[in-house]
């Protein structure tokens, strides 16, 4: 289960996704299509475009943060909730 922790939009293109998921390697998921989930519904889909590294930011082994080319339909509100997931498609 991939559950997106926190969100950061750098521009109308360009969305940032902090994530938590216990085995997953960036080569998973980067360039892969995935769906924004919430109560087992599919919100979105986007693929994922890189990994992210977050200057001055210490991340457990577990997170890792994602760059989508795209809005990422999402409030900071709701993604810091705890209650959004990804999906690899």
């Amino acid at each position: 289960m991939i559950i997106i922790k926190n969100k950061f939009q750098l521009s109308k293109e360009v969305t940032i996704l902090a994530i938590s998921c216990e085995e997953l390697k960036v080569s998973d998921i980067v360039g892969r299509k995935c769906n924004l989930i919430h109560k087992n519904n599919m919100m979105q889909s986007f693929f994922i475009d890189s990994e992210y590294v977050m200057c001055n930011k210490t991340l457990h082994a577990n997170e890792m943060a994602l760059r989508v080319n795209t809005e990422v339909l999402l409030s900071v509100e709701d993604a810091t909730s705890g209650e959004w997931q990804l999906e690899r498609c």
